[in-house]
């Protein structure tokens, strides 16, 4: 940049030797005047205060610079500089640079005193006591079940407003992690947009779906040990402005944590407290809600397996008490059949059932046939009958690949569900292997980390 036709990069540049005893700068003059008397001031000092003094000289241009527009103005700057040293010996010149580097110095003191005390206005003990007061009561995150990219994985939340405002949209931390594993799975933020607002007192559930391209992309789908915990972290009332204010982010931390290493200041120990009291609020919060996540869910799959249980002895009163499976003879084509002798000790009626069945050989590892079929009762089936069965299942169909010379084929059948009158599923039983998996692994988590 071109500074009144390279007058300051000529003051900078020719600074060699001077005369005269203790000579000052004669800024105002003309530029040869200003050359001259620069040089001369220069070469009255010392060898070992030349480069001080060509600092000074640097650190004045630039003493009144915030920002690129003062850049710009060139000739301002000269201007400035040449108010500061006119008149002045190279000792003053390069004692007022110093006293501009204290003033800078001082400048930005201020300036992060005043980011900080910005920054600390978000802890504000009243905005975490209305969080508080927003209350997730039951977390649970169901993980992928191997759909594209993860995309059917859930979020289940059950919350309650004990807030003194209607709250239309809420805003949340949530937490994937394993006990005893430093680092989550996710650490993520998300917000929901509440149908109809949540008034002081109400409850709600919500099933929602996270972004699976972003920070939830993470969640692991093959683990059982994981823990899912969730907290309020801004609200907003029912004309969308915030209640709780703005919100102090991962952002502000890092700032706030550099800020407070860069400067000593009155009042740092009252921030410092601020800081740890949060930082041990949330260490609380994490601890609190890992255990109580868990040992909720861990409550609702016994309540489930119970009553997979239960479905389960009631469903084996429906018993399959013969069965045989067989070519039909008596068509021009042979069709396979399966013959069933059925009770229905159930105290139910039945109007259709759904079955496994298995048709192996003795000895064979693989089943020749191993495939479910269902089959409409007509009129129903009541309780304590006995019926005879004899069903065509599809001949196309993976049963018409059994053999049709083999004379040992053994035919086991399970049945899988019943329905009612109206079609509804009699003791369904709502148990999925996967079931099984995240059970054992929530009863070792809670065992190893003494939760009950």
């Amino acid at each position: 940049m071109k500074i009144r036709s390279l007058t300051f990069a000529t003051i900078t540049i020719l600074l060699i030797a001077g005369c005269g005893k203790d000579p000052t700068v004669n800024a105002k003059g003309s530029d040869e005047e200003q050359k001259a008397s620069i040089e001369s001031v220069k070469d009255s000092l010392p060898v070992d205060r030349r480069d001080d003094f060509e600092e000074a000289m640097k650190t004045l241009l630039f003493s009144d610079f915030e920002s690129l527009s003062d850049l710009a103005d060139g000739e301002g700057m000269v201007r400035r500089l040449q108010d500061q040293i006119d008149g002045k010996t190279g000792e003053e010149i390069i004692a007022e640079a110093e006293k501009a580097r204290e003033q800078r110095k001082q400048r930005e003191r201020d300036q992060a005193i005043t980011e900080i005390e910005e920054i600390v206005a978000k802890l504000s003990p009243e905005t975490e006591k209305i969080l508080a007061n927003f209350v997730v009561e039951r977390s649970l995150f169901i993980p992928s079940g191997g759909g594209y990219l993860g995309s059917d994985a859930s979020i289940n939340l059950v919350v309650r407003n004990d807030t003194d405002h209607a709250v239309s949209r809420t805003y949340f931390q949530a937490i994937l992690l394993t006990p005893g594993r430093s680092v989550p799975w996710v650490d993520a933020e998300f917000n929901y947009d509440i149908p109809g607002g949540l008034e002081p007192g109400e409850s709600a559930e919500w099933n929602l779906r996270p972004n699976m391209f972003g920070e939830w992309s993470k969640a692991p789908d093959d683990r059982d040990d994981t823990v899912f915990i969730v907290r309020a972290i801004g609200l907003d009332d029912a004309d969308g402005a915030s209640i709780t204010g703005e919100r102090f982010t991962p952002r502000d931390q890092e700032r706030l944590a550099s800020l407070m290493g860069s400067i000593e200041f009155e009042g740092e120990s009252r921030i410092q407290s601020s800081i740890d009291a949060r930082s041990e609020m949330l260490d609380r919060w994490r601890e609190a809600a890992m255990r109580r996540s868990a040992l909720i869910e861990l409550a609702l799959l016994r309540d489930r397996k119970a009553q997979a249980d239960a479905a389960r002895s009631s469903l084996v009163q429906f018993e399959v008490t013969r069965s045989r499976f067989y070519w039909n003879e008596d068509r021009f084509s042979r069709d396979p059949v399966i013959d069933l002798t059925v009770h229905n000790g159930t105290g139910e009626t039945v109007t259709r059932f759904r079955a496994q069945g298995v048709l192996s050989s003795p000895g064979r590892e693989t089943p020749w046939v191993e495939d479910s079929f269902s089959y409409a009762i007509r009129g129903g089936m009541e309780h304590g009958e006995t019926e005879q069965f004899k069903l065509s299942p599809n001949m196309f169909g993976s049963w018409a690949s059994a053999p049709r010379d083999r004379t040992d084929m053994v035919l086991t059948v399970s049945i899988l569900s019943i329905e009612d009158s109206d079609g509804e599923d009699l003791f369904e039983v709502e148990w999925e292997p996967e079931d099984d998996a995240r059970f054992a692994a929530l009863e070792q988590m809670v065992a190893a980390q003494r939760w009950e």
